[in-house]
């Protein structure tokens, strides 16, 4: 009974999870330094207390933006282009369910009626025949699952790149496997 508790909450925690589309690319801190205080009198001849407070008096007040840049490793999404990327490893094609998670909350933030482009690419580690094939099995694994799971029907364009669209050389390739990707945009 142990395990599957221990598993279950693996899963449903947000480390389990790509966290592209719900990562927030900026924080903003704020400080303000506020002074009170209270004056209490005895007036002669009563043995009550008059009780003044001043108003809240602002000393200081500043605020930053702390920009952060955090990589993941399944995915990128663009706010400005509504472009989502998914990342693959070396020679995959199928989604993995990092990837089917992405994929629906991308949908809940696009347009439910526009065009779904969808581009695999390959980075120039096989055979130009070959990566052409395996990019065409990355866009084809995501418009099935858009299709089929997610019933987006005939919203869907795909289009294979092959190695042909490279975004970074071949050493930051190595590294990152930056060229190893689906493209997904919506357009009206």
């Amino acid at each position: 009974m142990k395990y599957p508790v221990i598993i279950t909450s693996l899963l449903l925690s947000p480390l389990g999870y790509a966290n592209c589309l719900g990562s927030v690319d900026e924080y903003i801190t704020s400080t303000t330094l506020v002074s009170s205080h209270t004056v209490k009198t005895q007036v002669s001849g009563h043995l009550t207390q008059r009780e003044a407070k001043s108003e809240n008096t602002l000393l200081n007040s500043g605020r930053d933006v702390v920009h952060s840049e955090a990589a993941d490793d399944v995915c990128f999404y663009d706010k400005e282009t509504q472009s989502l990327v998914l990342n693959y490893g070396i020679d995959i094609y199928k989604l993995s369910p990092n990837h089917k998670q992405v994929l629906e909350q991308y949908l809940g933030l696009v347009n439910n009626t526009a065009k779904i482009y969808i581009e695999g690419h390959a980075d120039s580690l096989g055979s130009k025949g070959y990566n052409k094939a395996l990019s065409a099995r990355r866009a084809k694994q995501v418009a099935k699952y858009l299709k089929s799971d997610l019933k987006q029907g005939n919203r869907i364009v795909e289009h294979a790149y092959g190695e042909s669209s490279p975004i970074c050389n071949l050493a930051q390739n190595s590294a990152t496997g930056c060229n190893r990707r689906v493209v997904i945009t919506v357009k009206s």
